[in-house]
């Protein structure tokens, strides 16, 4: 374990913050001189200590003299730097499971290759011997060039995708030194930026989560280098963007089964959308993550966001308010069945109100097409054990087998958990053939669970089936 890794996250953050200014502490203890009041401020060499101290933990900074300073210097508001909620540069991305060795040497040489960039970007050849997570060292020379650039960076993309976590401050300044290869310009617009995020939208239904994590992280870290260095950006709008990156990122985490880091991203989310000053996209954040959380089991969390949506929403049809109710219809629909029909009138109601921009869109995950409404309404009346869910059901799988593989199987097991319910052992066959058919990479945490609940509805004749330990097995191979 490296001496960092015990350290406060607000003395991370100020290290941080002086190495990507380059400078030394005396430089920082000098800028601090330049500015802070007369005599509040002991001489270069003390400040030099106490700075040392702050970098370390071994002091916390004063509020009076330190934290202002700092906030002052680095362009930071305080909470940024000491608060204790998660920023984005605090956050570990990449999928959730035991890293590939042999992809972790390469984001060491990956690391190396933008350490020569950062050092010496006029110079091709370089030897660096770094340390690598097995206690080696690499000996060869780091190759200059594009060929050296374009190489690093298939490996980042290797270790995201092979599960090695990679802190996003460090994934930042991969992307600066490896940017040109990448792509990754700095002239990016802000329409540039929400035409990507709604390309990650339409795909977040149809990808495997966990090897969008790794793209979508790529993607999360160059913008908020960007933010730092495009100080003519709208940044409401800034903001915007990086709460619509945030949820996803939190949407994909959870279903890849890594829920205490989707948690994170899911307040990234929201504090980014209360910053950008627009309550519709709030409603979203607030209403879309009570859905997440119901669909994980976390009930009280999920009505409550559901609440907050609402609460915030007053009275105005968004999106975000249909996805609250549909939160509320399926908690509802497993505890209290008055509650939850009236809840899905609700959603008749509220849908028949949405701007055609929210019910038109098919694709992207902030839309609230008829599909969705129809997949709710199937979901609850099947837990409700009505018998006249099964035209719908119907309904739902013609419909959704021309959205997405992920949609249609959700159909087939809900269809599945009917029958099984029903008494109808030709359930458990259908949910084993559905799991069967879907791509391993795209058994997400909603495709398990359902396949479980099918799993839960059998009799105690029917779980001795071999379909049924087939289904058990499948849910099992596929749990994270």
């Amino acid at each position: 374990m490296g001496k960092s890794d015990n350290l406060p996250a607000w003395a991370l953050r100020l290290r941080a913050e002086r190495k990507r200014r380059r400078w030394g502490r005396t430089r920082l203890a000098q800028e601090m001189l330049k500015i802070a009041d007369p005599y509040t401020l002991p001489k270069l060499k003390s400040v030099v200590g106490s700075i040392r101290g702050h970098e370390t933990g071994r002091h916390h900074p004063s509020a009076d003299v330190y934290r202002p300073l700092y906030a002052r210097i680095y362009g930071r508001t305080d909470a940024h730097l000491f608060g204790s909620e998660h920023t984005l540069s605090e956050l570990t991305v990449g999928p959730t499971g035991t890293p590939d060795a042999d992809a972790s040497e390469q984001l060491a040489q990956a690391m190396a290759v933008a350490e020569v960039e950062r050092l010496c970007p006029d110079n091709a050849d370089k030897t660096v011997p770094i340390a690598t997570n097995a206690g080696s060292s690499l000996k060869e020379p780091v190759i200059g060039g594009a060929q050296m650039k374009r190489r690093a960076a298939t490996q980042i993309l290797a270790a995201l995708t092979a599960g090695v976590a990679i802190p996003l401050d460090a994934l930042e300044t991969l992307l600066s030194a490896l940017g040109h290869e990448l792509g990754m310009a700095d002239d990016y617009t802000l329409d540039d930026w929400d035409r990507t995020v709604h390309e990650y939208a339409c795909a977040l239904p149809l990808t495997s989560p966990a090897a969008l994590i790794g793209v979508l992280a790529m993607d999360i870290a160059s913008f908020r280098g960007v933010i730092d260095r495009r100080p003519e950006f709208d940044l409401p709008r800034a903001h915007r963007v990086g709460a619509r990156l945030a949820a996803l990122m939190a949407m994909a985490l959870t279903e890849t089964g890594d829920f205490a880091t989707a948690s994170r991203w899911w307040r990234i989310a929201r504090r980014a959308a209360e910053s950008s000053r627009d309550e519709e996209l709030a409603t979203w954040v607030l209403g879309r993550h009570a859905l997440v959380a119901q669909t994980i089991g976390m009930k009280s969390v999920a009505l409550a966001l559901a609440d907050d949506a609402e609460r915030l929403a007053g009275g105005r049809p968004y999106a975000g308010v249909a996805e609250a109710c549909a939160a509320r219809a399926k908690i509802f629909g497993f505890q209290d069945p008055l509650a939850a029909r009236r809840a899905l009138d609700d959603l008749d109601g509220l849908f028949g109100r949405l701007p055609e921009s929210v019910t038109g869109e098919r694709v992207a995950v902030w839309g609230y097409p008829e599909e969705r409404l129809l997949s709710c309404r199937t979901g609850v009346l099947t837990a409700l054990g009505d018998a006249g869910v099964a035209d719908d059901l119907a309904d739902e799988m013609a419909r959704s087998e021309r959205i997405a593989p992920r949609a249609h199987t959700r159909a087939e097991l809900k269809l599945a958990w009917y029958l099984a319910k029903s008494g109808d052992r030709e359930g458990v066959g259908l949910a084993v053939r559905a799991m069967a058919a879907l791509p391993a990479d795209q058994h997400t945490t909603a495709i398990r669970r359902m396949g479980a609940r099918v799993h839960g509805s059998l009799t105690s004749e029917a779980r001795l089936l071999p379909e049924a330990q087939d289904l058990r097995a499948l849910v099992a191979k596929s749990s994270p």
